[in-house]
């Protein structure tokens, strides 16, 4: 099951990173030859302190900003940046990103999908799967948070590596979690199937170079 991270949470994973309940956040992936690194970030006001503080989360366990091969950030463009469907969500969205990958030093392409196309009630769920030998470094999978469940699941951490954090804005101290996984799967109704969408990569996979 993947690593599920929730508000200010950050941690990794060798195969599976998830973000429950993006709604106002964003969902920011690094991706390297063996790992997804990730951190879900809340408020625009404050998501350059956390993506700061979860830079040196990476850089203590050893990530070098060399080993990154791909930067992802995942969000409902309309509600975090607004006006709706405007030419300037999309820029609010690639200022944010930019501002990410100088903190890091990152030269490189930045993808996004902006999940306002879906026009969720209250949120989505997005799921990073690491690709090996794909076409696309990561593939992302997506649905409407009111037609998922949450279930409990056991994860496995790496061997001898404490790899999710909870961080806190106010006093920027950090605290363990010792197993903050939980699965996802989409409600089964007479109307809706019970699998997770796919991002048409070609259609809705957006990306910029830093």
């Amino acid at each position: 099951m993947p690593v599920m991270l929730d508000e200010e949470m950050m941690g990794r994973d060798d195969t599976i990173i998830g973000f429950p309940h993006l709604l106002l956040c964003i969902g920011v992936v690094l991706v390297t030859g063996n790992e997804l690194w990730g951190v879900h970030i809340s408020s625009q006001a404050t998501a350059q302190q956390v993506f700061n503080a979860f830079w040196g989360y990476c850089t203590g366990r050893g990530l070098a900003v060399g080993a990154v091969t791909a930067v992802y950030g995942g969000c409902n463009w309309n509600v975090r940046y607004g006006p709706p469907n405007q030419p300037a969500t999309r820029q609010a969205w690639e200022a944010e990103m930019t501002g990410f990958a100088n903190h890091m030093g990152y030269h490189g392409a930045v993808r996004g999908f902006d999940f306002s196309i879906i026009a969720p009630k209250d949120g989505a769920y997005m799921e990073y799967r690491r690709q090996i030998g794909g076409t696309q470094p990561c593939r992302i999978f997506y649905k409407r948070h009111e037609k998922t469940v949450r279930a409990a699941a056991t994860h496995t951490p790496l061997a001898g590596n404490a790899d999710v954090v909870s961080y806190s804005i106010r006093n920027g101290n950090f605290r363990l979690l010792a197993s903050p996984s939980s699965g996802i799967t989409g409600k089964v109704s007479t109307f809706h199937s019970g699998v997770m969408h796919e991002v048409d990569y070609a259609l809705r996979l957006v990306q910029f170079n830093v």
